[in-house]
């Protein structure tokens, strides 16, 4: 899946998870809200020093992680670049990815 297809789809606006599921090709797709918790736990990161880091808060770090705050296309692209995947990716589960690179490969 990608994010503009994600958009179409109205599971995605203006940053923010709209659906937790959507119908793509017949089959019904479920989005998690974001990956933005489990990236940041996985680069040993608080949120304090990723909010350091995209020079914003850290409690706007945990409103981001629980979908409490809206993100914007230029944070996407700032989380993105962190933690060194592809847009898109933040809103994949770890198995979609997974998934994903075995296809591929």
């Amino acid at each position: 899946m990608d994010l503009t297809w994600a958009v179409r789809c109205g599971i995605i606006e203006s940053g923010r998870p709209t659906r937790l599921s959507c119908r793509k090709g017949g089959q019904t797709v479920a989005i998690p809200r974001n990956r933005l918790a489990e990236l940041r736990n996985v680069a040993k990161l608080t949120q304090d020093e990723v909010g350091k880091l995209l020079d914003i808060d850290g409690t706007t770090v945990s409103k981001h992680e629980n979908s409490e705050r809206s993100l914007s296309d230029e944070m996407i692209r700032a989380y993105a670049r962190l933690y060194k995947v592809q847009t898109h990716e933040l809103f994949l589960s770890s198995e979609e990815i997974k998934g994903d690179d075995a296809d591929s490969g």
